[in-house]
């Protein structure tokens, strides 16, 4: 098999992708997007800038290797010429000899319109009316119609070339029609392809009630889901009968056992044609159950269709609960690679994963809670903590000792190594009155035969006695090393000389008939923006504030500049409190937040926009440099910072008696203090009602440390804290920022424009690094308060903290810092929860979402209870 899918150019890369739950949908820029997509449609706060778009080289092709003409290549969609490169990867990865005359290779396709041709073609076909020849090539190069019967020609193969279009089950299908000429001898070898590629590469108009996402995010079973994001991909499998398979020696990945095809009709109850039936699902499934005999109780993973929608996946799942027809729970993983690639339309059906199982954890030494599966949290601590084997083994023991049905025989424990590593660990956990522990080999690998037959003869030998002897020796006869008749195995393939064939598609304005229009924007008076959740100026930073008129130009263009400056003007109450979020109930307490490690609170803007309508947000603002604050190395700075924090909420306040505060990372560390702080005033009974601490460090869980900086190492603290605070987004790594920050300010400065941290565009860019570095400065100095910083037991009896973890931390970021937390605070007043999104990422979208719905939950139900 073969394929590449968005954000993996290979089988391998695709299969990481799924282990580390990962996705390859990205957030288009608009810079990408502007080429193509109108300027008033880009301003709609409904298109949704997320696709799932591949990385190989669209535009790229070798067009001498497989005897196309340059000119040519450029006049083919391509979904045709990737294709054709897969499929060659596909034949070699499976040891298939495409020039063999014993072979009878049939070709089965299924691929999507082109696109290619409509967005990229289509303006030359009005310049060729009077060269039919052209116009005809253009329109054979992207048909379809055509893809196999041009696949089989460029890879000389006699037979059946058929193209299938049956929608989203049109790859599936077409495996089903492989199966059937393979079972019928009218081919040896059969190729399944699918081929799916939008163009050009964009977003979309979200439209409520339909079956996009959103937010750009797929969803599949979840109770989350709100429809589908879409994604290309081009994947192909070789096919043979599994006794031609096994005699050849191919690489064989995975054996299918029956399929099926049915539909609707018209009378099972479908709303229309394309709706799906929960009926006529279970009639499909239970006909593929039977031709595999096959029990349903035997499946432990479906690898299910999973569009995200709330129509579909309900109707699927009845489908397979109809047709599983079972008692039995929790035996069977559900799941959909959708998630990770979106929607691949046509070429949905090819694109599958693995099973899962159920197993003992060697995190907790018991076994895995079915909760643990799809949390990538626990995933991350499997790779992080000490494994307690000893633990795990002597778990199983005890299941094994308890076990109802008494046998003389002993429990067999086999390492499945070469090295016999577990062996000698597993004897001394389990009782050896009741256990045998085995090496499944020799550690000498010179004679593995041998080593292979003595294991299997020992277990016979204590009891197990499901062995097929005349199989294992089958497959030793006639040799002398069972290395003599091993199968094919995967090598590396040809290497494509790729060069770029691509005709670009004409201008924005060219495109105009082909875009839906959308209706002009309404204005916005201003009156109607002083409510506006994105009035957000943080910093006195040029720039921010350039970002902040980008946004109200935006959304409302008849504001003139004066109006502008006077709602920038009105969004504070003072020098140290800014509003982000003006609530509509007064009896709702207002959330303060707290600035992280870079000092601005402008991180908390996508929050404030899912939070309820009736909450108020302030931003207690980080204050300006005094000396109380500035020392290179203040033991008691999170003190300070929490005291001036205190001072300013209560001169906002006076007449509260508690509050509510916010902060992700650094910003909880000193909402703690300033509960700690206040619970120490014996004078008044003022307390913090509620503390969410979002993804808070402490300096046990800090991966990077600043030591104490002296004249020889200034610049290496520079690095870091520049690294740790653009080189996730910036993409560049310590060791670059190292490099860098070696040199003078000037090229620093050059550094920051080329990685787009700072604009070539500013204004006065002199200024704009300034404040930069002062920024710089400022994250510096609290991740040395981070480390300076003790957690103590919380002091308050009224407080309670809830603790925000996230559940796919980067490799730098905080590991596990819930539980120092958790150990400080009593447990009746602590509360764990785990959301989407990493260190960073957690607080913008769409992860932002998550957490906005969680805190409004535990707001909104204390308020009403």
């Amino acid at each position: 098999m073969a394929g590449v899918f968005p954000g993996c150019n290979n089988i391998d890369e695709f299969w990481s992708m799924l282990k580390e739950g990962r996705s390859g949908i990205v957030t288009l820029s608009d810079d990408e997007l502007r080429s193509y997509v109108p300027e008033e449609l880009l301003k709609n706060p409904r298109y949704v800038r997320r696709t799932g778009r591949l990385t190989c080289g669209i535009d790229l092709f070798d067009h001498a290797f497989f005897g196309t003409s340059p000119r040519e290549a450029s006049l083919t969609d391509p979904q045709h010429r990737l294709l054709l490169e897969v499929v060659y990867r596909a034949c070699e990865d499976a040891a298939v000899n495409l020039q063999s005359p014993d072979e009878t290779i049939g070709c089965f396709i299924a691929a999507s319109d082109s696109s290619y041709y409509l967005f990229n073609l289509q303006h030359l076909h009005d310049s060729s009316d009077k060269q039919p020849t052209v116009e005809r090539q253009m329109r054979l190069n992207n048909m379809m119609g055509t893809m196999a019967t041009k696949l089989a020609y460029y890879l000389d193969l006699t037979g059946a070339a058929i193209n299938v279009q049956t929608a989203c089950s049109s790859g599936l299908v077409a495996l089903q029609v492989a199966i059937d000429h393979l079972r019928l001898g009218r081919c040896t070898v059969a190729i399944v392809g699918t081929s799916c590629i939008h163009l050009p590469t964009s977003g979309y108009l979200y439209e409520p009630g339909s079956i996009y996402s959103p937010i750009g995010q797929c969803a599949p079973f979840d109770a989350s889901a709100n429809g589908i994001v879409l994604g290309d991909s081009v994947s192909a499998v070789v096919l043979k009968l599994a006794s031609r398979a096994v005699v050849h020696r191919h690489n064989i990945r995975a054996l299918i056992k029956s399929c099926a095809v049915n539909n609707n009709g018209s009378v099972r109850g479908a709303a229309s044609f394309a709706a799906p039936n929960a009926i006529a699902q279970a009639e499909c499934i239970r006909g593929a159950l039977t031709e595999a005999n096959v029990n349903a109780t035997d499946i432990v993973y479906v690898e299910g269709h999973g569009t995200g929608t709330a129509v579909g996946d309900p109707i699927e799942v009845e489908g397979l609960t109809l047709a599983f027809d079972t008692f039995q729970r929790q035996y069977c993983v559900l799941g959909s690679v959708k998630s990770n690639v979106g929607h691949t339309d046509i070429a949905a059906g090819l694109v599958a994963r693995a099973p899962k199982i159920p197993f003992i954890s060697t995190v907790t030494g018991n076994w895995l809670d079915e909760d643990y599966v799809p949390d990538i949290e626990y995933w991350c601590r499997h790779m992080r903590q000490t494994v307690l084997w000893h633990q795990a083994v002597k778990t199983l023991d005890q299941q094994n000792s308890s076990s109802p049905t008494e046998r003389s025989n002993k429990t067999l424990y086999i390492e499945c190594s070469l090295n016999n590593i577990l062996t000698n660990v597993t004897k001394a956990s389990v009782k050896a009155e009741s256990s045998l522990v085995l090496p499944s080999a020799s550690t000498d690998t010179t004679n593995v035969e041998l080593s292979i037959k003595q294991a299997l003869s020992t277990c016979w030998c204590h009891g197990l006695e499901d062995i097929d002897f005349q199989s294992v020796y089958n497959s030793f006869s006639g040799s002398s090393s069972v290395y003599n008749n091993a199968s094919f195995i995967s090598m590396p393939g040809q290497v494509f000389n790729r060069q770029r064939h691509w005709i670009d598609a004409p201008s924005l304005h060219q495109l105009k008939e082909n875009i839906t229009k959308q209706p002009s924007m309404s204005t916005v008076d201003a009156d109607e923006i002083k409510q506006h959740e994105t009035i957000q100026p943080m910093m006195n930073s040029s720039s921010l504030i350039t970002q902040l008129i980008e946004i109200f130009v935006s959304t409302a263009p008849e504001v003139k500049m004066a109006q502008l400056s006077s709602l920038l003007h009105l969004s504070y109450q003072d020098d140290q409190i800014i509003v982000m979020k003006k609530g509509t109930c007064s009896s709702q307490a207002p959330i303060f937040v707290i600035a992280p490690t870079g000092g601005t609170c402008f991180i908390y803007r996508d929050l404030c926009k899912y939070l309820n309508t009736s909450i108020t947000v302030l931003a207690l603002k980080y204050p300006d440099i005094s000396p109380s604050l500035s020392s290179e190395h203040c033991e008691d700075s999170v003190a300070n910072l929490a005291s001036y924090y205190i001072e300013v909420m209560r001169s906002i306040q006076p007449e509260a008696t508690s509050y509510i505060l916010l902060g992700t990372s650094f910003g909880g560390m000193i909402g703690y203090e300033m509960s700690q702080q206040l619970s120490t005033l014996s004078s008044t009974s003022v307390h913090i009602s509620r503390l969410f601490m979002i993804d808070t460090p402490t300096k046990e869980s800090l991966r990077i440390h600043l030591d104490d900086t002296t004249s020889n190492n200034n610049k290496n603290v520079r690095a870091i804290v520049l690294w740790a605070m653009f080189g996730t987004k910036y993409n560049f790594s310590l060791a670059q920022a190292e490099h860098e920050c070696m040199k003078d300010e000037e090229e620093l400065k050059r550094f920051c424009i080329d990685k787009k941290i700072l604009s070539s565009n500013a204004v006065d860019l002199d200024t704009e690094f300034r404040e930069l570095c002062q920024y710089m400065h400022i994250f510096g100095r609290n991740m040395r308060a981070i480390d300076d910083y003790t957690v103590e037991p919380l002091k308050s009896r009224l407080t309670e903290v809830n603790y925000i973890q996230v559940k796919s931390p980067l490799p730098h970021d905080p590991v596990e810092p819930y539980r120092t937390w958790s150990q400080a605070v009593p447990r009746n007043q602590f509360k764990l929860f785990h959301v989407d999104g990493d260190h960073l990422s957690v607080n913008f979208e769409p992860y932002v979402q998550q957490l906005a719905s969680l805190i409004n939950r535990e707001l909104l139900s204390s308020s009403i209870s």
